[in-house]
C-alpha cells in the first residue's frame, strides 16, 4: 500500500512542510528510514539524527520542525509525533486478524497461569507461573512468558520472544 503524504497529513490532521505528492509505503525508525518511510521525532535529543535519515517523511512538532535549518524530508507539524506515528503504522501494518483461538496441546502454560477468553496459545510457546494473559492475545510459536508476567489485552508476543 503507498499513500502520498497529502493523505497521510489528513489522517493526522497534519501541516505540510515540503513536498505533498511523495509517495510512502511504510513506517521505520527515524535510523532506518529510507525515502518511502515515515518516521517520527518528538525529543531534541534526535535532532541531530535528521541530516542522518534518509526519511521520506517525518511527524514533528512545530517548536521541533522549527529549529531544523535544511532537511530533505518533508516534514508534517502534529502536537504528538508518537501518536501520529502509531495512527500511520495501523494504516501499514494492520493488526493480524487471529484465526484459531485455545491453547495448544504442544504449548507449555503453568496451570497457575491465568489466560484470558479468545487468546491463541501456538505449539511450543511458554507460559510461566503466575502468568496473566489478557483478552484474544496471540502468542506465537515459540515465544516465552515468564512468571509473574503480566500481559494486557490484544496483545501479539511473537515467534521466540523473551
Amino acid at each position: 500500500m503507498q499513500l502520498s503524504i497529502r493523505d497521510i497529513a489528513q489522517r493526522v490532521d497534519a501541516q505540510v512542510r515540503g513536498e505533498c505528492e511523495r509517495q510512502i509505503d511504510d513506517v521505520a525508525p527515524l535510523t532506518e528510514a529510507g525515502a518511502n518511510h515515515i518516521t517520527f521525532l518528538e525529543s531534541a535529543k534526535e535532532l541531530k539524527k535528521v541530516d542522518q535519515s534518509a526519511a521520506g517523511a517525518i511527524l514533528i512538532t512545530e517548536e521541533l520542525a522549527d529549529r531544523i535549518a535544511e532537511c530533505e524530508a518533508t516534514l508534517l507539524i502534529v502536537g504528538n509525533p508518537f501518536a501520529a506515528f502509531i495512527q500511520i503504522m495501523d494504516v501499514f501494518r494492520p493488526a493480524r486478524t487471529q484465526t484459531a483461538v485455545g491453547i495448544s496441546p504442544e504449548a507449555h502454560v503453568d496451570p497457575t497461569a491465568r489466560i484470558a477468553s479468545g487468546t491463541c496459545i501456538h505449539p511450543t510457546a511458554c507460559v510461566g507461573a503466575r502468568a496473566q494473559i489478557g483478552e484474544n492475545c496471540l502468542i506465537l510459536p515459540g515465544a516465552i512468558i515468564g512468571e509473574d508476567v503480566v500481559i494486557g489485552n490484544n496483545c501479539v508476543i511473537h515467534p521466540h520472544v523473551v
